[in-house]
């Protein structure tokens, strides 16, 4: 098997934050876990990690200059990120089974990440703006994966591994690129 640069580290790499105004950092261990986070401003940063059973993790943002980091491990997973503003980042790993994603960015030169390890794995992602990137990377079984992006210069991946896969990308912009792997 082929090793493959993680996701998550190759989109933290595309994007340079020199300060944040706000940090806020997150870990929880054990079952039945739910973080609700929000913030409103600019310069933010916020760092979710759980572990355990029936995981939650609700995370908005709003402003510019964002930068958001989510792990989850354990069973029935949920992760959902609402970034808007501009200079945003997402990344998200999500492993064990049961997992859902979902991920949404509006604003000017923003990256998401996300990587799902394990079974039944749904991940979604929307985008609207300028410069956008986006990489869903799934490994399991009955994993589907979808990306909806509108605006310029966008692109878009979407990797799987395992049995069951379905992806789709769906782009309305300019200068677009799409790239779907399924083995």
């Amino acid at each position: 098997m082929k090793k493959l640069i993680s996701p998550i580290a190759l989109v933290l790499s595309l994007l340079s934050y020199n300060s944040f105004a706000f940090e806020t950092n997150l870990i929880q261990n054990g079952d039945n876990l739910v973080a609700n986070i929000e913030q409103v401003g600019t310069n933010h940063i916020v760092n979710v990690k759980q572990n355990g059973f029936r995981n939650t993790s609700n995370i908005k943002v709003s402003g510019s200059d964002n930068a958001i980091t989510n792990y989850i491990s354990g069973e029935d997973n949920i992760a959902n990120i609402a970034v808007d503003g501009s200079h945003n980042l997402a990344v998200a790993s999500i492993s064990g089974t049961g997992n859902i994603s979902s991920i949404t960015q509006s604003g000017t030169n923003n990256r998401l990440a996300l990587s799902q390890t394990g079974e039944y794995n749904l991940a979604m992602m929307q985008q609207a703006g300028e410069n956008n990137s986006a990489l869903i990377l799934q490994n399991g079984s009955l994993n589907q994966a979808s990306i909806s992006q509108n605006g310029n210069n966008n692109q878009a991946a979407i990797i799987q591994y395992g049995t069951g896969r379905k992806a789709d990308i769906t782009q309305n912009g300019d200068n677009m690129k799409m790239t779907i792997v399924q083995r």
